[in-house]
């Protein structure tokens, strides 16, 4: 099952994508996708944003806040 919640809070919106299927393994990733995501973000909403995983045997959830204030608003186009 794969959920996906969006909550508005002061700094802007949470959003998390969750699953409750077996995780992500302990080892080094070789895909960009996620690094992408979390590196765009850092250069639009700045060194507080950017992906926050956690992963466990029974799920993982993977979220980020898309604050109300762009850091660097030249930076979306790239």
């Amino acid at each position: 099952t794969v959920r996906l919640t969006a909550r508005k809070i002061a700094e802007g919106v949470r959003v998390e994508v969750s699953d409750d299927g077996a995780g992500f393994s302990a080892g080094p990733r070789t895909g960009v996708g996620l690094e992408n995501v979390h590196q765009r973000l850092k250069l639009c909403f700045g060194d507080q944003a950017g992906l926050k995983i956690e992963s466990t045997g029974q799920g993982s959830t993977v979220g980020f806040i898309v604050y109300n204030s762009i850091q660097h608003e030249h930076n979306l186009a790239t």
